[in-house]
């Protein structure tokens, strides 16, 4: 109360001296100075009330906040990140290894036997087309704002539609998506999968010249766990909708893709040694046809002129056993000689 009040007391600039006066009678002055007291307490109490409503009313109603919520993402926008990025893994993957085969089948046309491997490798990349677009389908249905949906002719190559309309006069083989694939087709094209990748393997083993054993054991070991993921998913037949099951095909892709980078690793290598050393074996087996074929020429070429000399000779019993053994031995020569030049013509073309 001392406080308050000598607080009032100085706000007056004459001190209680100076008061009002109503004409000619002065207003007490301990009424005058109670009054503006009670005055200014009840104000300064007011005030004291009011801000600690606003206190404690802040207190209740507001919710802590830290700096940077705005930036966090929720927990739903984070998985559906992290789903985007493994189908993306997956799709580098598999078109690294498309772009690896088509590699390989433009290195293996100048090798002979060649086009029992050409037809598989490019079998084995249509397969692959079909591969990456179910699983886009099925990444796209779990996350829809991060995978978008494209048509089968796009999956590869955004100008794969053009270059088909471009090479359909010339007949080039160019991949294609089936139109009446779906994602209920997983278990038949998995299995198809692993039917198209042991054919490329058994092809490509049919060149004596070199064997891969990585590439052999790449190529078996994603074999055997495709006919198992297909034997597994036939259970789910007419469920590839929900989405358990389709969380279950994205998560295949993880586990596709480490054999993809194992095939892939192999390849390369194959592509750059295994090709030159089939190229330099079969360039030298066609190298000893073509002396075989030369030497018999020659020896054709002495027997018909040596025959110039004693075909007239005949009657006796020796002159005709002679010219018995020069026709016999020109027959044998020409024979050897095409018998070379057939064989260098079956290893380059067949």
């Amino acid at each position: 109360m001392g406080r308050h009040t000598a607080a009032a007391v100085d706000s007056f600039p004459n001190g209680l001296n100076a008061l009002p006066t109503t004409g000619d009678n002065p207003v007490p002055v301990e009424g005058t100075r109670s009054k503006r007291k009670q005055t200014l307490l009840s104000l300064l109490d007011m005030l004291n009330e009011l801000s600690k409503e606003g206190e404690l009313g802040e207190g209740h109603n507001q919710q802590p906040s830290f700096e940077g919520d705005r930036d966090v993402p929720t927990v739903d926008e984070h998985l559906q990140k992290v789903g985007a990025d493994t189908f993306s893994r997956f799709e580098r993957r598999i078109l690294k290894l498309d772009n690896e085969l088509r590699t390989f089948a433009n290195s293996v046309r100048q090798l002979g036997s060649s086009v029992g491997i050409l037809s598989s490798s490019f079998r084995l990349r249509e397969r692959l087309l079909l591969i990456l677009y179910l699983f886009r389908s099925n990444a796209a249905d779990l996350f829809p704002r991060k995978v978008q949906k494209k048509d089968r002719d796009l999956v590869f190559n955004p100008h794969m539609r053009r270059l088909r309309k471009q090479n359909a006069s010339s007949r080039v083989a160019v991949p294609a998506v089936k139109e009446d694939v779906d994602v209920e087709c997983f278990p038949v094209e998995l299995e198809g999968f692993a039917v198209d990748i042991i054919t490329f393997l058994e092809c490509l083993n049919e060149f004596p010249e070199f064997t891969d054993e990585n590439i052999n054991a790449s190529i078996i070991s994603l074999e055997g766990d495709l006919r198992y993921w297909a034997s597994c998913l036939k259970a789910y037949e007419g469920q590839f909708r929900y989405p358990a099951v389709q969380r279950y095909l994205h998560d295949l892709t993880a586990e596709m893709g480490e054999h993809l980078d194992s095939i892939i690793a192999s390849l390369d290598g194959f592509i750059e040694i295994g090709v030159p050393t089939i190229r330099n074996a079969q360039k030298h087996a066609a190298n000893n046809l073509l002396n075989l074929s030369t030497v018999a020429t020659f020896f054709s070429a002495v027997t018909a002129t040596t025959m110039q000399f004693s075909y007239q000779e005949v009657g006796t019993p020796l002159s005709d056993s002679v010219n018995g053994f020069w026709f016999t031995s020109l027959v044998f020569s020409i024979g050897a000689a095409v018998n070379s030049l057939l064989g260098v013509t079956w290893k380059q073309a067949m």
